[in-house]
Order: C-alpha cells, then structure tokens, then sequence
C-alpha cells in the first residue's frame, strides 16, 4: 500500500521477509504467530495523518487490542519484550518502559546502534571485560574454599605454592577439559587448584553477551546522562547486565576438585555439580555471586571436600593430617613440610584459611602434638612428664635473713609427696615436708616430688637458696672509729677501703674493721659457695 511506503525497510526488517523478519523469528522460537500480530498492531497504530505523540501503543494497549479466545496475555507480553529487547526490532521506538508508548518509524532505532556497536567491539577489550566479570562473580569474600581467582588464564601465568586458586577456564571436548588435565598431571601442588567450567556448546554465548554490555556501556558514554534516550540506554544496559551473567550462570556448571580416582585410587580430577542463581533485587541491579555455591557444592553432603568448621571434626582431621600428611616413621617434623604435603595431597580435606594452624593450637592445647621454638611439631604419645618442684619467697626480712617461702609440687598428680633436705639433694628416704609455707633461715635447701598414684616418674631434687643480707654498726672507741659487720643468715666476710674489689683484694672479716681518720669507701663481699652478695658503705 502507497501509506506503508515510507516503511519498507522497516517492515522488511521487523514484520514480515519470508521467515526472516525479527517478528517471524519470533513465532518460530515462541511456536504460534503472537510476534507477528504484536508487530502489526504497533505498525498499523504508527502510521497515520495525526499527530505524531497520538500515535502508537502501550504494552498493554497492545496486549488489550490482540486479546481473542484461546489466546493468552503472557504469549503477546513476551513476544513484545523480546521484539523491543537487545536482539530485537531495528525501527521500533519508545521510551523503554512497559507502559510508555511504542512505535515503528523509517528510522533505526537504539537497539540497531547497540548491535552496530557490539558488532565493532575491539576483540582485546571484549576479553579483558570477560576476564574482569568472571573474577567478580567468582571473587573472595570468605576464602574457605578458595583464596585466589585467575578467569581464562595463560598457564604459565599459573602458581599454587601459596593461595588455594580457583580457575575458570573455558570448556572443551574434553572432561575435564585437557588444559585442566595437563595442568593436574604435572603440578605438584595438586590439592591447592579448583576449576570452574561447563557448556562447550554454550561458552560462546559468552562473546556476545560481553558484545552487547560492552556496548550499552559506549552508547550510555556517548549520548551522556541528558539525552532523550538516556532512560531507554538504562534499561538495556540493565537488560545487558542480566543476559551476561545468565549466560554465566548457564555456561559454568561444573567444578573439578582434587581427589583420588574411584576407579584407580590414584589422584585425579572429580567432578561436582553447580548451581549458580543470579539475582535480580528490585531496586538494584543483578548480581551472581559464585562463591557461596561453590562452597555448598564443595561441602557437606555434596562433594565433602571442604570441611566449613574444622573444629568441629577436630577429631577426625588430626589423624588425617598424621595418616596423610606426616611422613611415616617420624615424629618430629617441620610444620611448613605438613603445609606443603597439604597443598600437594589430592586426597587431604580443605580447610578454611588458617584451618591447618587452627587444628594445630587444637592439638597442641590436647597435648597430642608439642609445638617447638624452632618451627618443628612433634606428635605423641609422649612419656609422663616428670615430677618437679616450685618454690615461691613470700616474704624476706633483711635484719635477721628469715625467708618465708611457699613450696608446691608440679606433674605429680592428685596427692603429691614432698621430701626436704637441708644438707644435700633430697631422697625418697628424706623426711616428708608437711608445712608447705614456712619461714627459714637456712641458706640452702633442697625438695624431691613424688606421684603417690605413681603415674609421672620422679624428677631430681629441686634446691632453694636463700639471701644474704650484710648488716654494719659503726663503733666509737679510744682508737678511733670502727664498723662492725654481720652476715644474717650467714656466710664468711671480706672487705675494702678505697674501692678495690673485695672479691679479689679482700681482707677476710675478724672482727671490727677500722675506720681510717680521712674516711673512705668500704666494699664488703659475703658469700656462703654459690649464694654472695656485695654491698659499699
């Protein structure tokens, strides 16, 4: 007709080209002819000699008009989305709302610029957009099942001795797809790399759903927050935002983890199922957050790699990590060697991380391993520990020497036996030491502990050995001036004037020392053995 003539190209595109139009696309995929009808209806409300705001229809104007028996609202709803979609029609116009009105024109409309521009996209920047979008769904935030993530990485730019690494990788023939396979067979940090991958036939999804984001994100730059169609470029851009991570969500589907072969018992490469759910909140845009799905597919009940709450099984993991990680025959072993068997042990759980550290305090704190100063671990049983002795000065007078101390008995279980001595090592036959708390003044004294119940065996005797206090009294006499000098509560004296050492050039103490008339300093050493004292006056 002569009044559609200003539309050809739009028609030829959109609404009718022998099965070739975006309406007939759409009855073929929908499989009834609701595209065409919603295409005609807006064509036909387009056109006309009134006003061009009078014309066109809303979503549900539409839907109103084309409503007849054996139809449904829901076929014509989606027939309308996906011919105003990213994919869809070149020459219709509106303002991207459902109910804002909708019209052909002989002019392209936003969604043939987004598809010119996604078409042009450079093949680096579309990659690099890929890369970055995996890495954020699948980013860290616990860490317990992963610590490091690398989406479609060169191999040689991959490292497992340090962090648990996540790979996404892109699917192939094979299963698991042969770079991963390559990859496990010749690490050695074979416990300390998971791989996320799926759908061949899907992965190629991928490029276009980048291709269409990275080309609402130029359009919305270019046209700038003002312009009229700046609301429409929002919402395909949101649309775009959703189409790549469902493509997401449908491409990665399966996670490869280390363990061994049921069928060789050899380390090999385990599959598990994944669900990933991207989310659409009302009033922010989509999100899918990968991480907590790979930890529930890890975890309890599924693959039963991951174990969340080591503490819990405590129990269990320790004679995992002394079965599976601690070389055989050894007792004493460094503790960065069990962290190097666990990353290199297909078959060894995965903890959280610290977990390892944490089950090692565990052990430590049950006295079932002994965590040595020079970053060695040493693992039970071990014998009783010997019985041995504390003593404790309460209090020490320094006029008269008297020490008030206090004695209690270490490992030597729930009814402890003292035994004392004041003249040498004390010996299972020495006198039972009764008073626990008592005041001395003996220089020396010695304790044995014993085990009543005999389950730690006795240490050696433990000596005490008391202070040496020099007490000095000047003295007037008809020769002049003198001190005297007293060690409480005992030892031999020697003396000085003028500040020589007494311990080397001491006169030994008889009596009152004289005072020489231009006065001087005395240095006075006491000693008794090993227990001295030195003191100027």
């Amino acid at each position: 007709e002569p009044f559609l003539e200003p539309m050809r190209e739009a028609i030829a595109h959109d609404i009718t080209n022998q099965g070739q139009a975006k309406a007939e696309t759409i009855d073929m995929a929908q499989g009834s002819d609701a595209g065409s009808q919603v295409a005609v209806g807006l064509l036909f409300a387009s056109i006309g000699s009134g006003p061009e705001s009078k014309r066109g229809l809303t979503r549900s104007e539409l839907i109103e008009c084309l409503m007849a028996p054996n139809r449904t609202t829901t076929e014509f709803g989606t027939a309308f989305d996906a011919l105003r979609g990213m994919d869809g029609a070149w020459y219709l116009h509106g303002d991207g709302k459902d109910e804002g009105t909708y019209r052909f024109t002989n002019q392209e409309n936003l969604t043939r610029r987004l598809q010119k521009e996604a078409k042009d996209a450079p093949e680096p920047r579309i990659h690099s957009e890929l890369v970055r979008r995996l890495e954020e769904v699948f980013a860290t935030q616990t860490g317990n099942a992963y610590q490091k993530v690398l989406a479609l990485p060169e191999m040689d730019a991959i490292d497992l001795r340090r962090e648990r690494t996540l790979l996404v990788m892109s699917p192939d023939s094979g299963n698991p797809p042969s770079a991963a396979a390559t990859l496990f067979s010749g690490v050695v940090e074979k416990n300390n790399l998971l791989i996320v991958t799926g759908d061949a036939t899907r992965f190629a999804s991928m490029d276009g759903a980048a291709r269409r984001l990275y080309a609402a994100r130029k359009v919305q730059r270019d046209l700038g927050r003002d312009h009229p169609q700046a609301e429409e470029v929002q919402e395909k851009l949101g649309d775009a935002e959703f189409d790549l991570l469902t493509t997401i969500e449908q491409v990665f589907n399966k996670i490869w983890y280390p363990g061994l072969s049921p069928r060789t018992r050899q380390p090999d490469l385990l599959e598990q199922k994944l669900d990933l759910r991207v989310e659409r909140p009302k009033d922010a845009p989509p999100r899918l957050i990968g991480e907590p799905q790979i930890e529930a597919a890890l975890g309890p009940g599924k693959a039963s790699k991951l174990i969340p709450e080591p503490e819990k099984q405590a129990e269990a993991l320790l004679g995992r990590i002394e079965d599976q990680l601690w070389p055989g025959g050894v007792k004493k072993v460094r503790w960065h060697y069990i962290e190097v068997n666990a990353r290199s042990t297909a078959r060894f759980a995965w903890l959280p991380a610290k977990g390892l550290d944490a089950l090692k305090r565990t052990a430590v704190q049950q006295a079932r391993w002994r965590d040595t100063a020079d970053g060695f671990v040493e693992r039970g049983p071990f014998e009783k520990a010997r019985t041995t002795i504390s003593v404790s000065r309460i209090a020490y007078d320094g006029q008269t020497g008297e020490a008030r101390i206090e004695v209690k008995a270490l490992d030597a279980g729930p009814r402890p036996v003292i035994r004392w001595s004041d003249t040498g090592p004390a010996l299972p036959s020495s006198p039972e030491l009764k008073e626990l708390s008592f005041a001395t003044t003996k220089l020396r004294l010695w304790f044995l502990a014993e085990d009543s119940t005999g389950d730690h065996p006795a240490g050696d005797a433990v000596p005490w050995r008391n202070e040496i206090s020099i007490l000095h009294e000047p003295r007037e006499g008809s020769s002049g001036r003198s001190v005297e000098l007293k060690a409480v509560p005992g030892g031999s004296l020697r003396w000085t004037f003028g500040g020589t050492s007494p311990r080397d050039m001491g006169a030994p103490y008889n009596g009152l020392v004289p005072i020489p008339a231009d006065g001087g300093l005395l240095r006075v050493l006491a000693e008794d053995g090993d227990i001295s004292v030195e003191e100027s006056f």
